[in-house]
């Protein structure tokens, strides 16, 4: 018999129960992130002390006889929970009572704090733990309290969400308030057994809640089977063993940041003696003075005048140099990091031994994100130090392993910040995005300090030892080669020299010895003075066969002598060869750049090729020939696109990049911006040309198109970075003739101060990682100067007060009548 159908008005939606299963299997990490989330249920509930007792031993039997051995409990000394709190927060599954509060700017009302929860989902990791949760909670010591009883294995398939039973009675006052959580019957009862486990419950949860800060009027208390779990600090005493510290503030419409370096960061870049030498004799005062007067770090540079830093660098960056147009402000925000060096002294100061040291730093090796002081889990590595980071002896910026660190966020300052259900990290928003932006930012600056300040210590060092080898103060390669070809020159004249001595010194001695011999033998004289003539012959017979002996030893000085001029002619011979072969790298290095370019430009026009394609051919069913003529036009416009852009790369082709011909510098200009403003023009930028004084060159039309490039390239990037978000940029790039030079100028930001005097170094950028390589300017530089040219940051301002004019000397290569 078929059953009958139900009326229509009765359906409606039902919840199977093992949805809610499903849920808290997903959205919980482990069991360390579902106790987190009790315990910021009763820092939400003004609680000052939370309490977190495991007994792994203990049993009880609920109904059905049912024996469950095992237990946590979370006990808070709370605001506690009505009956209507338990049913509409508790009970009722993603539905936060805290969420409403937070909208309306509601804290809490002792210590005002602002709720963290807010997605009414983190009680279902109770269920990652255990069987049943209990909850027993007063919210008015005068009255009765409630208790509440539900057990996860209810929520079988093919029970309805509204079907699981749930007991609730009432229990007896208590005088106060509060709220204790109980789970029974631990599913892996062993996972909380013994010291290994207890050692990395505390570990674990050492990182979820901040070791950097503490609570102002907040206190855990962990307990496992009667033994209690000491949270981690990372105290000052730890914290200064580092060897430089990083400190950011965002506030909103700029990042602050700032470094505090210790001598002890150079130690690893020089060797003992060198260390000793060049910085700890005088504490590093020539070495403050020499970084003065380079100005090579990007930022203002502050040598404190006590204390344990060495060096302070501060830089203030804006907005418009690295949040991009889909990003937003994600609310103001802290963070420091502290990178440490493993053979630092101060380890035997705080550790038994450097390799507990060591240890222990890599114990916390990281940085965490923590929302007023309890961890947002993020995905590992996520500021990418990792990727960034290689073992190569150049590499000086943060390592994974030596860096730790936090970024401080709260629930007041950054509600735009949302974290994803499950707690791990944030959901993609514009302020999420934001936040990404500036802690790379963050990195960047730190990255740029240790880079700046260990290469300045190289040059510094070079420079301490040219001056002991007597090579100019401001030595160069070129120095070098020249001061090997006098050493050659000095080498031959010492071989020839002291051939010739030894032999006029030895004939002038034989001579002598010969005219006494003769004197004592030819001559009569008194005995007196021939026992003293005969005693000289035979000193002088002494000095000769002496001379004898040294004769070997001399011969081995005049052949260390002819090696040395061997060893500097061969050397001599390898620099010009390494000259060659490094502007053969720069220059491919600068063709890769451009060519990466072009790849780039050609998928945007295949891409309008094939929306172009798409649209035609429907119009093809429809309309015959007349759509195919259409399509035919449309592929035969974008073929003629690739090709300009095919012989836009072939003057970068080593055949013709080698040829230097003479050509109008005005004209090369004209060819140059009329290849790029159609597809700037859909950005919404204009080339410009001011021709005021055209002029002549002889060299290679490649290498001055490379140039020009990268620079307008660069002015493209920061022209449509600057745009408010959702807007077109409306920029203006400027091509100056006025002999001797090509100015290069745009509308955008211009040259951040603290970039000003170390634009032209390799791997120095001022784009957010990964959008940089901090080569192009360097690699124009290298192949203007290979035709004495040069290009420079003109001193002129722009109404924001930055730089921003590129001057390309070709004084060298002017064609003059």
């Amino acid at each position: 018999m078929t059953a009958p159908t139900p009326p229509t008005e009765n359906l409606h939606v039902e919840v199977d129960a093992n949805v809610v299963r499903q849920l808290g299997e997903e959205l919980i990490t482990d069991a360390e992130q579902a106790l987190l989330e009790l315990i910021k249920n009763s820092y939400d509930a003004d609680a000052q002390v939370a309490r977190v007792i495991v007994n792994t031993e203990d049993s009880i039997e609920i109904s059905g006889n049912r024996k469950l051995k095992g237990s946590i409990i979370v006990e808070d000394d709370g605001t506690g929970m009505d009956l209507d709190a338990i049913q509409r927060g508790w009970l009722t599954i993603s539905i936060s009572m805290k969420k409403e509060l937070k909208e309306r700017g509601k804290k809490t009302a002792i210590f005002h704090r602002t709720p963290l929860g807010d997605k009414g989902l983190g009680r279902l990791g109770t269920m990652k733990i255990g069987d049943t949760v209990e909850i027993v909670t007063h919210a008015n010591g005068q009255d009765e309290g409630h208790r509440v009883r539900l057990s996860w294995g209810a929520f079988m398939p093919g029970t309805l969400l509204s079907h699981v039973p749930v007991d609730v009675v009432k229990v007896a006052a208590t005088k106060r308030t509060g709220t204790k959580l109980t789970i029974f019957g631990l599913y892996e009862p062993e996972y909380w057994r013994g010291n290994t486990r207890h050692q990395h419950l505390a570990d674990s949860m050492s990182t979820l809640i901040s070791p950097f800060q503490r609570f102002a009027n907040f206190r855990i208390v962990f307990e496992v089977d009667g033994n209690n779990l000491e949270l981690h600090e990372i105290g000052e005493e730890v914290r200064n063993g580092a060897s430089t510290r990083f400190a950011f503030e965002w506030t909103g419409k700029a990042l602050k940041c700032k470094a505090q370096l210790k001598l002890g960061l150079f130690r690893g870049s020089a060797d003992n003696d060198e260390y000793e030498r060049f910085l700890f004799h005088d504490k590093g005062v020539a070495f403050a003075k020499f970084l003065k007067s380079e100005g090579k770090i990007r930022g203002t540079l502050a040598v404190p005048p006590k204390g344990q830093w060495f060096l302070e660098v501060a830089d203030n960056r804006a907005t418009e140099d690295f949040l991009s147009r889909d990003a937003a402000d994600p609310g103001p925000f802290v963070g420091e990091v502290d990178a440490f060096e493993f053979d630092s002294p101060e380890a035997t100061e705080l550790f038994s031994s450097s390799s507990e040291y060591k240890n222990y730093i890599k114990r916390f090796a990281g940085i965490s994100v923590y929302r007023d002081h309890f961890a947002i889990r993020m995905e590992e590595d996520w500021l990418r130090l990792g990727q960034s980071w290689t073992s190569g002896r150049s590499y000086y910026g943060l390592k994974p392993a030596n860096t730790i660190g936090y970024f401080e966020l709260s629930a007041q300052r950054n509600p735009q910040l949302r974290e994803k259900s499950d707690r791990e990290g944030f959901l993609n928003t514009p302020a999420s995005r934001g936040f990404l932006a500036i802690t790379s930012e963050c990195i960047a600056f730190a990255n740029a300090v240790l880079t700046d300040s260990r290469r300045a210590f190289l040059k510094f060092r070079d420079q301490q030892l040219a001056g002991e080898a007597k090579l100019t103060t401001a030595w160069a390669p070129p120095d070098a080669i020249k001061a090997l070809n006098q050493a050659k020159q000095t080498a031959k004249k010492a071989q020839a020299t002291l051939a010739t001595t030894e032999r006029n010194r030895k004939a002038a001695i034989v001579r002598v010895r010969d005219s006494l011999n003769q004197l004592v033998h030819n001559v009569t004289l008194p005995a007196s003075q021939l026992k003293a003539a005969e005693q000289a012959v035979r000193q002088l017979d002494e000095v000769v066969g002496e001379w004898e002996k040294q004769r070997s030893l001399l011969e081995t000085q005049l052949e260390a002598l002819r090696e040395d001029q061997l060893l500097t002619t061969a050397l001599l011979e390898r620099f010009d060869q390494f000259k060659s072969q490094l502007g053969e790298v720069y220059e491919a290095v600068g063709l890769g750049l451009v060519a990466e370019g072009i790849a780039h430009e050609m998928g945007g026009i295949l891409e309008e090729l094939v929306q172009r394609t798409n649209r035609a051919a429907p119009r093809a069913k429809r309309l015959g020939d007349a759509a195919l003529v259409g399509y035919t036009e449309a592929v035969r416009a974008t073929v003629s696109a690739i090709r300009k852009q095919v012989s836009f790369l072939d003057p970068m082709l080593r055949g013709t990049r080698e040829q230097r011909i003479t050509f109008s510098v005005a004209a090369f200009i004209e060819e140059f911006v009329e290849l790029r403003r159609e597809r700037l023009g859909r950005f919404g930028i204009t080339l410009v040309i001011q021709n005021d004084r055209d002029f002549v060159v002889r060299m290679s039309k490649g290498r001055l198109q490379q140039v020009l490039d990268n620079l307008s390239r660069n002015s493209e990037y920061w022209i449509r970075q600057s745009a408010p978000s959702g807007q077109e940029p409306e920029g203006k790039i400027t091509f100056q003739v006025a002999a001797p030079s090509v100015i290069v100028s745009d509308s955008g930001p211009g040259v951040k101060q603290g970039m000003e005097n170390v634009l032209f170094e390799p791997f120095v950028s001022g784009k957010p990682g990964g959008q940089g390589r901090g080569l192009g300017l360097f690699i124009s530089r290298q192949l203007l100067q290979r035709d004495g040219c040069d290009i420079v940051l003109d001193p002129d301002r722009n109404d924001r007060g930055r730089r921003y004019k590129f001057a390309v000397d070709l004084g060298a290569v002017e064609q003059k009548e």
